[in-house]
């Protein structure tokens, strides 16, 4: 008996307004597979190519959780404090500006900050760090500046530094903090690549096999979605989407541990299984409950952001604003939980191309919903994405 995700979907499918989806869920009972499967094509109307569990598409911030957990392992290992100050570490950010306004003339005001960024800040996005697309303040900084938008164009030491918006600690903003964790994982670890690390020390333990920053890997390059785009909420999918400089189109300078990954869902759910069950493999269980932890002392800065109907959508997709969240280390926080889905204390996070995820380790429950469609919080993604999680939920008998 097909679940209600699998009709909706199913018909999205033929209305051409998705190309296609991979999902997969567990349960914390031994965790066992509640549900995998794919739908659809990995290219707009093309059968010949049908998606796949072990179809691979691009992450963007999806990647985080993996990056986090790298830190962890750091810290872990005592290669890391997090409440050090970052900057014996990334010297880059050893005396930071924070841009305060830009004036009429497209001249911006700087302070110097007071304060050391430490990773806690980095992991909880408290950092003061910030993106163009989300900061009204740095895309003006940007374009007075003159710095390119496709930041994955260089390497990160050279495309992302530039001013903090507010003091380490004194506020919430969704930014490359986790792009800097990872170049703070290579750093001490002998400069190796953040991928190499990952493939050793996250992937392999868990028996991830595609999951690569190297768009041109062999284990992926025949098993990549194509991208599709909605140009409005109405419309049917199209294969010509825009470059907006925040894609990936060619191969990036670095290995971005908050955005460049490639994955796929089957993958991808080994990593959140070992989260959800807490085996040990990846992290400590003391570790594991500090990535739940919330990290902002009051969450009245992450609620300007969740509070906003447009923001939220973007940074909590599919869950609508106005729910108390928080962060953690490893994504945002549902405080009280959200009634009919996510327990109090379950940590999601999703990524540009209408990917998402969810670990509930409360109910035993975690999943991920895989796809390359632009823009970004497509309504009718978020509204398969959440009969998705609620079918899980049922599966799991915790409905």
């Amino acid at each position: 008996m097909a679940t209600s995700f699998e009709t909706a979907i199913t018909k999205a499918v033929e209305d051409g307004i998705v190309a296609g989806a991979a999902v997969a869920a567990v349960s914390k009972n031994a965790g066992e597979t509640l549900y995998a499967k794919a739908f659809g094509n990995r290219v707009l109307g093309d059968s010949t190519k049908p998606m796949g569990l072990d179809s691979v598409a691009w992450l963007a911030s999806c990647s985080k959780i993996s990056t986090s957990i790298a830190a962890m392992q750091c810290v872990e290992r005592g290669l890391l404090s997090l409440d050090e100050p970052i900057s014996k570490v990334l010297t880059e950010w050893s005396n930071p500006d924070i841009v305060t306004a830009i004036d009429e003339g497209g001249k911006p005001a700087l302070k110097k900050a007071t304060k050391a960024i430490t990773l806690r800040h980095l992991l909880s996005h408290s950092s003061g760090l910030s993106y163009a697309f989300m900061s009204p303040l740095t895309m003006q900084y940007f374009q007075a500046t003159g710095i390119d938008l496709n930041i994955f164009k260089r390497a990160i030491k050279d495309s992302l530094v530039y001013p903090l918006v507010f003091e380490p600690g004194e506020g919430w903003e969704y930014s490359t903090a986790i792009d800097w964790a990872g170049q703070a994982v290579e750093r001490v670890n002998g400069g190796i690549k953040l991928g190499e690390y990952l493939k050793k020390n996250v992937f392999e333990p868990v028996g991830v096999k595609a999951t690569t920053f190297q768009m041109d890997h062999p284990n992926i390059k025949d098993k990549l979605l194509g991208r599709t785009f909605r140009p409005t909420p109405e419309a049917k999918a199209v294969t010509d989407a825009p470059d907006v400089g925040m894609y990936f189109t060619q191969q990036p300078a670095d290995d971005f541990g908050g955005a460049g990954l490639f994955s796929s869902a089957e993958d991808y759910i080994k990593i959140l299984r070992s989260l959800l069950v807490d085996d040990g493999v990846l992290l400590k269980p003391e570790s594991v409950r500090e990535l739940f932890a919330p990290q902002l002392p009051d969450g009245k800065y992450i609620a300007e952001k969740m509070d906003n109907p447009q923001s939220a959508a973007f940074l909590a997709p599919s869950y609508g604003a106005g729910h108390k969240w928080n962060h953690g280390l490893g994504g945002a926080l549902a405080v009280e939980g959200i009634e009919g889905r996510l327990s109090p204390g379950s940590l999601q996070w999703a990524g540009l191309p209408n990917s998402y995820w969810w670990v509930d380790r409360k109910r035993g429950v975690a999943g991920v919903y895989i796809a390359e469609l632009y823009p970004p919080a497509d309504p009718l993604t978020q509204q398969l994405f959440a009969q998705f999680q609620k079918d899980a939920y049922a599966l799991a008998g915790t409905a």
